[in-house]
């Protein structure tokens, strides 16, 4: 109970998802978990969200941009394609009750995702072709948004605060 209050129900349900596996003892000290929330959740799922808002909010004044053929640059992009095909690993991961495997996916592909933003350095495309600018924070945009699907099982609040702050309508909240 002291865990909950301190730090809330959405933390120490990922926390125990990731740390414990199912039918297992697990181990549990405030070091771990505080270092398992910083290390994946804030700075990892957490930075690439406020990195891609903030800029879009300072730079856009908030408002995603529109692309051509948006469809055809989701599927044709490397990033937004590995979110894809997670559901797959997912599902079979599901089905075995292995969810540390399926938060190791969601990980990585926050990963991928922060090299995906470092390489194409939207702040310098700015300068030089906004285009490509405006392609990189709608395919980073949608990595959020799938981000945020991924983890509603985990994170249900935090998860939905993730979908309401790139204004993911209801019927883009799952993968139907």
């Amino acid at each position: 109970v002291r865990v909950v209050q301190q730090y809330g129900v959405d933390y120490f349900r990922y926390f125990l998802a990731r740390e414990v596996i199912l039918g297992n003892d697990g181990n549990f000290s405030d070091e771990n978990f505080v270092n398992r929330i910083n290390s994946e959740l804030a700075n990892k799922i957490g930075n690439l969200c406020q990195r891609t808002l903030a800029f879009i909010n300072k730079n856009l004044s908030g408002e995603v941009p529109k692309v051509e053929n948006l469809e055809n640059l989701l599927e044709s992009t490397e990033i937004t394609n590995l979110g894809y095909k997670l559901i797959d690993d997912f599902r079979k991961y599901a089905n075995a009750q292995d969810l540390n495997n399926i938060l190791e996916g969601i990980v990585r592909f926050a990963e991928e995702a922060n090299s995906f933003i470092d390489k194409e350095a939207p702040w310098q495309l700015r300068k030089t072709d906004e285009r490509r600018m405006n392609e990189v924070l709608v395919i980073l945009i949608e990595v959020i948004r799938l981000l945020g699907i991924y983890l509603m099982p985990f994170i249900p609040s935090s998860a939905s605060s993730m979908l309401d702050q790139i204004n993911a309508a209801e019927d883009q909240r799952s993968f139907e």
